[in-house]
């Protein structure tokens, strides 16, 4: 990349600063909307976004709304993101569907459910399939049944079946959405509440 091509530290931090809140606004919106309200997930994005921007100026230089291209690049890191959660969670799906009542521990299972079920439950699930510590040993030490802590265990995975087919319909929007700003870059920009700085 010659130097005419690449952005200058200056350049990249006017960049940075313009759109950077905003940004962040626009992932936490479309995190909130596929049922993914994670503040480190919304961070990744958009420096994920700028990380583009630097490795591809010409890209920015070229586009006819550099504006809209930002907006664009985002919504595409976000929707790599989402689909790479969709994946993990479909796979766990199907295990799970495959799995008897009477639970048992998922080999080398490491469960991707941040955002589908609160942490209490998640680091019980973690207990049972990820460090294997085996239902009597965990009953014991929460001071339950063994019986108990199956039913327990077997709501958490109702709950979270019920949460990730929320998401799906919850992302349609944005997905349609995402599709229409392709077509008219600014588009998506425009729809920022309170603009962009100057």
């Amino acid at each position: 990349m010659s130097k005419q091509e690449a952005l200058s530290k200056e350049e990249f931090s006017v960049i940075y600063l313009a759109h950077y809140d905003a940004m962040k606004r626009y992932a936490a919106r479309a995190f909130y909307a596929a049922g993914r309200p994670d503040p480190q997930r919304v961070q990744d994005a958009v420096q994920e976004t700028f990380r583009i921007l630097w490795e591809k100026p010409v890209s920015y230089r070229n586009s006819p709304s550099p504006d809209g291209w930002l907006y664009v690049t985002l919504s595409n890191t976000i929707k790599n993101q989402l689909r790479q959660d969709n994946r993990q969670a479909k796979l766990l799906l199907k295990v799970q569907a495959a799995w008897p009542e009477e639970v048992h521990p998922a080999p080398g299972a490491d469960l991707e459910l941040e955002g589908f079920v609160p942490q209490e439950d998640l680091e019980l699930l973690k207990r049972v399939y990820l460090h294997k510590e085996g239902l009597e040993n965990i009953a014991q030490d929460l001071g339950t049944t063994r019986t108990a802590l199956a039913k327990r265990v077997s709501r958490i995975k109702e709950k979270f079946r019920k949460n990730y087919r929320e998401s799906e319909k919850n992302l349609e929007p944005e997905k349609n959405l995402a599709q229409d700003r392709e077509k008219t870059p600014l588009a998506g920009h425009e729809l920022l509440k309170g603009g962009t700085k100057r």
